[in-house]
Parts: structure tokens; C-alpha cells; sequence
């Protein structure tokens, strides 16, 4: 007996992947790679210039007998993190400007519109209603909240500490890089998937004292 065409099932039809995702680098993309590199591009920058994996532009490098400098990343980053904090700053000045043009409203005099015989008629009080009063502090409150988390998020009293930490970070990444150059030791691929092998710790407890 056929199956009804109704319950015959259909397959699904493979997911379709990009061209870049299957098909190896060109030689023009391996020249693009060459030029990038020389430029001082990162991984990151020429995999997004060329639409690839960062795993993909790591490979290449590495056939390439080339490589990335690490630190050079690591100031990237630091300069990135410096960006944002500025950004938070000025977010939180301008959070503190709504917080006294909120205050100032709640102060003001209150005009409301009420409904004539041939119009409407202004009403103005001395201040705003209660149930405004309480709606303009939450809004306060929540303002005000945000300027203190953004100062507190972008400085504080460790500021420079911070700042010495991570230019001894980015110095000992310089003397580490160097120092594999001149012992000619060859470079990790960064791009490569890690797979760590964790070894089980021996428990130190006795069978006795488990039981027990």
C-alpha cells in the first residue's frame, strides 16, 4: 500500500554556509593577509576586513611564518577600556545635569489645563500634584543612581594603581615576546581551540575515614 502523499515527510533542506566558511583562502586574500599584517593590523581587524574566522586569519599567519604581537593587543584593549571609561564619565555628567533640571521641575509652579464652557482654562499651582511629585523623584532617584555607578565604575582611588599594573603587564608581554624571537621559540596559534586535560585530583581521605 503507497504512502499518502500527506504523511510522506519531507527533508529538511541543509543549512546553506557561506562561501567563506567553506572555501579556502584565495591568493588574493593571502596577499590582502601579508599587506594587513605589515600594516600593523591585528587578527581581529584582518578577519573583519576579510570576512573570515579569526581562527582562519590565525592559521594563515602561522603558514605564513608570521605572527601577531601580543602586547600590541594588549595596549588595543587598554586604550579601548580607557575610550569607555571617558564615555561613562561624560554619561554621567550629563545623568547629573538631568538629575538638577528633575530637581528644579519638582520645584516649579504647575500649570494643568481643566476644560470651560468654550475652552480650556489654565490652572497653575504653586507646585506640582503629589502624585507628579512622586513619579519626578523616582525619576530623580533612578538618575541619580546611574551618575553614581558610572563615576564609581570609571574612577576611583585605585585608578592609578591599575594604570602601573597594566603597563607592567604590557612591559613583561614585550620582554616575553622578545625573548622567545631571540631563542627562537615557536609562537602558539592563538586562533586554535584549547583543549585542556585537568588531572583528577587523589583524594587524601581513606576508605576507613570515608565510611566512617
Amino acid at each position: 500500500m503507497a504512502t499518502p502523499v500527506a504523511l510522506r515527510t519531507k527533508k529538511k533542506p541543509a543549512a546553506k554556509k557561506t562561501a567563506s566558511a567553506r572555501q579556502p583562502l584565495t591568493t588574493d586574500e593571502k596577499e590582502r593577509i601579508k599587506l594587513l599584517h605589515a600594516a600593523g593590523k591585528g587578527r581581529n581587524e584582518i578577519a573583519k576586513e576579510l570576512s573570515r574566522s579569526g581562527y582562519t586569519i590565525s592559521k594563515a599567519i602561522k603558514e605564513m611564518g608570521l605572527g601577531f604581537d601580543e602586547s600590541q593587543t594588549v595596549e588595543a584593549t587598554a586604550a579601548r577600556v580607557a575610550k569607555m571609561r571617558d564615555r561613562r564619565v561624560d554619561i554621567a555628567e550629563k545623568l547629573l545635569n538631568d538629575v538638577e533640571l528633575i530637581h528644579q521641575r519638582l520645584w516649579s509652579p504647575h500649570t494643568y489645563y481643566e476644560r470651560g464652557q468654550d475652552s480650556l482654562i489654565p490652572v497653575t499651582l504653586p507646585l506640582p500634584p503629589l502624585r507628579d511629585l512622586r513619579d519626578g523623584y523616582s525619576a530623580l532617584q533612578i538618575a541619580l543612581k546611574g551618575h553614581t555607578e558610572l563615576i564609581a565604575g570609571s574612577t576611583d582611588a585605585t585608578v592609578e594603581s591599575k594604570r602601573s599594573v597594566l603597563a607592567n603587564l604590557i612591559a613583561g608581554i614585550h620582554d616575553v615576546v622578545a625573548r622567545d624571537k631571540a631563542e627562537g621559540r615557536e609562537r602558539p596559534d592563538m586562533g586554535a581551540p584549547v583543549e585542556a586535560d585537568i588531572p583528577m585530583q587523589a583524594s587524601s581521605t581513606t576508605p576507613q575515614e570515608e565510611s566512617s
